[in-house]
């Protein structure tokens, strides 16, 4: 058999497959070749019509995959919590997913070909061109805030994240991005005012005035100042300075006496404290004292004081408000090792509102009802609102909304008299006025709770009867800090679970992923890569000496150079190399990874995957041995010979002879009596 007629370098698959493929039929003709060349001929086009067969269904399954994975990546992208747009040179809309879309208040279809900057407030255009300007300076993502307004004439605030790139055919775009910031916009507006509210209240406060005689303790105090802790001046008559020490506080009477030691001595010109006082319904109020020696007697001794009372009790109250409000919520926005909870939120609440009760009522996810997840303020009437109500309030499940969803429709807080109004049609006024007059129920609150602008639940806020609803602003700072908390709750949930589904993907494939942080010089692996790599994550530290042990010692320059490359050069880093496993296998690992430089154009962190390619280099292995060997007998064949002549075939081998041989008919022996036979012969 001629070696040049030889099917050695098929693989063992293709050779076989070919053999037993049907449909192929010789022709017959007279001057046709003769039958051996035929069937030679006819193996071969078998053969190649099996491998392309084969390649043919490679690729199908290429274009598939590479199609699922352009739909899901489009749909986490038309999905999107933020919108995104794809604006031409001109300012025209080209692309936008579907968030972008809510934002404009237009379908996909009529946005396109819209001019972006005729959704922006004429007043504010000039912060938009600014920042568009600025790109075509700089290059640089350029951010601001502005106002839009949509189609139904509902204007919101953004916040636009606009960058440019140019496309394979160098033709120039931008990409924006456009985060709904209405909320936090409005949220700095009421805070603004809740500060001139309380300022103005300040500046409206009455004072009370009063005059003592140091020496005699004698004083003189006005209706005002009676009237400041709730009495007429003749309820507290006769005063004296003994009356002062009556109703002030001992904490602050202590204080108020260090004051008047420093005046008296001196020290101070004038006396100020601020302090609390017994105010006739039993509560202390606050109250700020200032005054002023305005005479001595001849031997320097203070005779008379004078000075005012005014009432700072909304002040200092609102003073406490804010400070505990601003705990509240660090403490709910703040939190990250474990959420607070919903009773303690609306606990906070119900301490901010002054409110008797109150009760948190949130859309269930899972059953899509409005559920009551946390009651305040009923602890010792538990039994009572059962018995009543004819079921537990905690935890139930409104087949209804419980809130007549009509008065709470375009606004965010609504008031009402009592709180048979409010559930009216939901909870019979026959069980609703009884438990209003046996907890003497009163005026009663209720505020929205909203995330991305959707209503999934409220705060219902009861007074005590005869007592009405003062904190507004701090009760609706305070929910809207809640809208944000629920939004940020919903979008962790999301990432975690968006983490599964990716952590999973990575397991499914053998990937890992990593980073280096060249400026700390520390090595960051997830748990797939540490499995990769037979590192053991808890007591991995990053260094190098703890990754390279598990190196094969061969492939150890190599990816040392590699990395040095990718930091100096910024080129991508893609080694290939050996693990040696602890039971003594080796594995093929290639890596992928790419430079990220820090805002001084210094590089800072190298991040990429790592996959498990075993498999592969087993089976590229496979295919060089039987490239170079015959399938029947595993000796090297003709390519091996060819390739080892090109090696040899040089001045410095000689003297040096190969000899060749041929063995004819060899297939023949095969056909005829086998494989065994062909190898005795061999």
């Amino acid at each position: 058999m001629d070696l040049n007629n030889n099917e050695d370098y098929l693989s063992e698959k293709h050779h076989k497959a070919a053999i037993e493929k049907p449909g192929l039929e010789t022709p017959i003709g007279e001057n046709f070749l003769s039958a051996k060349t035929t069937k030679d001929l006819l193996h071969e086009l078998r053969v190649h019509q099996f491998e392309l067969e084969v390649q043919n269904e490679e690729l199908k399954h290429s274009q598939i995959a590479l199609e699922l994975s352009r739909k899901k990546y489009f749909k986490i992208y038309d999905i999107a919590p933020i919108g995104y747009c794809t604006l031409n040179a001109c300012g025209l809309v080209m692309e936008a997913n579907l968030k972008a879309c809510e934002l404009f208040g237009l379908d996909r279809i009529y946005l396109k070909r819209q001019l972006f900057s005729s959704f922006i407030f004429k007043d504010d255009l000039h912060l938009y061109y600014h920042a568009v300007n600025n790109i075509s300076t700089t290059g640089d993502s350029q951010t601001c805030e502005v106002r839009f307004m949509r189609r139904n004439h509902i204007s919101l605030w953004v916040l636009l994240d606009i960058s440019s790139m140019q496309d394979d055919d160098d033709v120039f775009f931008y990409l924006v991005a456009v985060s709904d910031i209405t909320g936090r916009k409005n949220t700095e507006i009421e805070l603004q005012q809740g500060h001139e509210r309380m300022a103005n209240i300040l500046e409206a406060t009455n004072s009370g005035n009063w005059e003592w005689n140091v020496q005699t303790g004698e004083v003189a105090f006005s209706d005002r100042w009676a009237e400041i802790i709730g009495y007429a001046l003749e309820e507290i008559s006769p005063i004296s300075i003994k009356t002062w020490e009556r109703f002030a506080h001992p904490e602050d009477l202590q204080k108020s006496n260090e004051q008047l030691s420093r005046v008296f001595k001196r020290e101070a010109e004038y006396y100020d404290i601020e302090c609390r006082m017994k105010h006739k319904n039993g509560n202390w109020i606050w109250v700020q004292d200032r005054g002023k020696v305005i005479s001595w007697t001849a031997d320097k001794k203070p005779l008379w004081m004078s000075g005012t009372h005014n009432d700072i009790n909304e002040r200092k109250q609102s003073e406490i408000l804010s400070d505990q409000l601003v705990v509240f919520t660090e403490e709910m926005l703040g939190t990250e090792k474990e959420r607070v909870t919903y009773q303690k939120i609306l606990e906070n609440l119900l301490f901010i509102s002054k409110a008797k009760y109150g009760f948190l009522t949130l859309k269930n996810d899972t059953t899509n009802k409005f559920t009551t997840v946390a009651v305040a303020g009923i602890k010792n009437n538990v039994k009572n609102f059962k018995k009543l109500l004819g079921f537990e309030l905690m935890g139930k499940e409104w087949d209804e909304y419980p809130v007549e969803y009509e008065k709470l429709e375009g606004q965010a807080f609504s008031y009402y008299p009592s709180v048979s109004e409010i559930t009216e049609g939901v909870i019979p006024k026959k069980i609703s006025k009884p438990i209003e007059k046996l907890l003497n129920l009163g005026e009663t609150i209720v505020t929205k709770v909203t995330v991305n602008n959707e209503m999934i639940g409220d705060f219902t806020l009861i007074m005590p009867h005869g007592q009405k609803f003062k904190n507004y602003s701090f009760v609706k700072i305070y929910s809207r800090q809640l809208d944000m908390f629920l939004t940020r709750i919903k979008a962790e949930d999301m990432m975690s679970n968006n983490k599964a589904r990716l952590d999973f993907a990575l397991k499914s494939a053998h990937m890992g992923v990593w980073e280096f942080d060249i400026v700390k010089n520390k090595r960051n692996f997830d748990n797939q890569a540490c499995v990769l790599l037979g590192i053991d994550p808890i007591s991995f530290n990053g260094t190098a000496e703890e990754f390279y042990v598990g190196v094969h010692p061969d492939d150890l320059d190599k990816i040392k150079a590699a990395l040095l490359a990718t930091i100096n050069e910024g080129i991508l880093y893609e080694p290939d190399y050996r693990i040696l496993s602890k039971d003594g296998s080796i594995h093929y690992i290639t890596a992928r990874a790419e430079l990220h430089r820090a805002s001084d154009g210094g590089p800072e962190t190298i991040n990429g995957i790592i996959w498990d390619i075993t498999e592969r280099k087993k089976i590229e292995d496979k295919v060089l041995h039987l490239s170079y060997h015959d399938m029947l007998t595993g000796l090297y064949n003709r390519r091996f010979f060819e390739e080892e002549i090109k090696r040899l075939d040089t001045e410095r081998q000689i003297p040096l002879s190969i000899i060749m041989g041929d063995l004819n008919s060899l297939k023949l022996i095969n056909d005829t009596f086998g494989h065994w036979r062909v190898t005795g012969f061999l």
